[in-house]
């Protein structure tokens, strides 16, 4: 019996009624996992700022890199470059970026750092180069060159780099750690580098003490 005629016929019917009762429970089931998954995924919202060339993700609690390294070349440049006249803008913008637990230490080193510039009529600009991303350590670092100036017009020229750890809460980037020091990037890997010659340097001085100590009489 062809199909056509097969489908014409009682059975036919029944069976077609019964076929497509099956596929409905089973697209409802697929439609009610699916608002399930919507309602208990973490949302992801994708931008693309002006400042970055492509888009980005931010979800509540995580974002992705390009996100975080924008962040990072952000925050340097707002820490970098106080002058008198924008300390105060400086500590406001950094406020709502400090996580509770290093809230009230950074917000004490920011405020010393003012009012030492504001008595001193210090300016200090930062000029970044690069920026780099330790996934081990989850680690920003943020390498230029800061340049401070007093009121006589010397200025002091050093490589520095900010470091930073972030989180995201609500959507929010938060900084969970913050530093700047002289120098390069103190990542991991020129950690251990440094270490590592500093051992070697150990060791070379032992064995020349040693061959002093018995060269003697």
């Amino acid at each position: 019996m062809h199909l056509k005629e097969f489908l014409a016929s009682w059975h036919g019917a029944k069976a077609e009624n019964k076929f497509q009762r099956t596929a409905n429970l089973g697209l409802l089931g697929v439609t009610l996992l699916l608002a399930i998954n919507a309602i208990v995924k973490d949302k992801t919202v994708v931008i693309a700022p002006p400042e970055l060339s492509k888009a980005v993700e931010i979800s509540r609690s995580a974002a992705n890199q390009d996100y975080l390294e924008a962040w990072s070349w952000s925050t340097s440049m707002l820490l970098g470059n106080i002058t008198p006249a924008n300390a105060d803008f400086v500590r406001k913008g950094l406020e709502p970026l400090l996580s509770p637990d290093i809230f009230h230490g950074v917000m004490k080193s920011v405020e010393n750092t003012i009012a030492d510039i504001k008595h001193n009529r210090i300016t200090a600009r930062f000029d970044p180069r690069k920026i780099t991303y330790e996934r081990e350590t989850a680690k920003y670092f943020v390498t230029g060159y800061r340049v401070v100036s007093g009121p006589a017009a010397d200025e002091k020229r050093e490589e520095a780099t900010y470091e930073y750890t972030w989180t995201v809460r609500d959507f929010r980037p938060q900084l969970t750690s913050v530093t700047n020091y002289q120098g390069p990037a103190q990542t991991k890997e020129e950690t251990d580098r440094r270490r590592q010659i500093q051992e070697r340097a150990q060791r070379m001085e032992e064995l020349k003490a040693r061959k002093n100590q018995e060269s003697k009489p």
